[in-house]
């Protein structure tokens, strides 16, 4: 993943037009790639596990549970909340 002006001014706007948040995800890893292309990495690793699990799990309980952890991976990247619906929707 390459990332223009990783290192953007604190006022920067999120952005909003892409599933993930690219702003954020430089601000939290403090432009560094390597970790970026780490974080979206180990989302997508969890992402599949869990969209593997929601498809076996039958019972209501343990798909709610999975699809809140789902939410939580979705908020490591950033994406808006738009976009983390369009997620929890889609499990």
């Amino acid at each position: 993943m390459f990332i223009r002006n990783a290192m953007l001014p604190e006022g920067a706007p999120p952005s909003f037009e892409r599933p993930i948040d690219l702003v954020h995800l430089a601000r939290q890893t403090l432009g560094d790639r390597a970790l970026e292309r780490e974080v979206l990495d180990l989302f997508v690793i969890q992402t599949r596990s869990v969209l593997d699990q929601l498809q076996k799990t039958g019972d209501q309980r343990g798909r709610m549970e999975l699809a809140h952890t789902l939410k939580g991976s979705a908020r490591s990247v950033g994406p808006d909340r738009g976009k983390r619906r369009q997620l929890a929707r889609s499990a």
